[in-house]
């Protein structure tokens, strides 16, 4: 009975020890040059170090798209700029629902450099009025940039 109980501890500080070793996000693996730059700019007083890298969005966060008929697909490309002073990383990102979809190139974004958020809203099955947002997550501060499509879908006339 005292070598099963001695077995079974001797299995848990194993499991343990593999979750301690993982070192991967949402089930993704990390990249370790991605990994190395992701850095928290925040001070212990909450203030922000600026040396770090820093987003600017290239025109707006928000696009209406104005009327469109039910089916069709809604697409806009949004830009944004690394004015910091070190690399840029997109982390992840999150659309409001499963209708829309975010797609960027993965990689660093160089200080000065721009890359591209193309956002994509598919219409089937949705009617009237129409707000959905995209979350995209960078290791700047803020880290949380969102952006927002707008507009009226009719339905499809049978």
């Amino acid at each position: 009975m005292r070598s099963i109980f001695l077995f079974a501890i001797l299995v848990l500080l194993c499991a343990c020890d593999n979750k301690a070793k993982s070192d991967s996000s949402n089930g993704k693996e990390v990249d370790e040059e991605i990994q190395n730059i992701v850095i928290n700019p925040l001070t212990a007083k909450g203030k922000t170090d600026k040396a770090y890298a820093e987003l600017e969005v290239v025109g707006s966060k928000f696009y209406d798209f104005g009327t469109v008929i039910e089916g069709n697909f809604v697409t806009k490309r949004f830009v944004i700029k690394n004015v910091g002073k070190t690399p840029m990383v997109i982390i992840d990102s999150q659309a409001s629902c499963g209708c829309t979809v975010p797609s960027y190139e993965e990689g660093v974004i160089s200080p000065g450099d721009t890359t591209s958020i193309l956002v994509r809203f598919d219409t089937k099955k949705r009617f009237g009025p129409q707000e959905k947002s995209v979350s995209i997550y960078t290791n700047t501060v803020p880290n949380e940039t969102i952006f927002t499509l707008t507009g009226t879908v009719n339905k499809l006339q049978s």
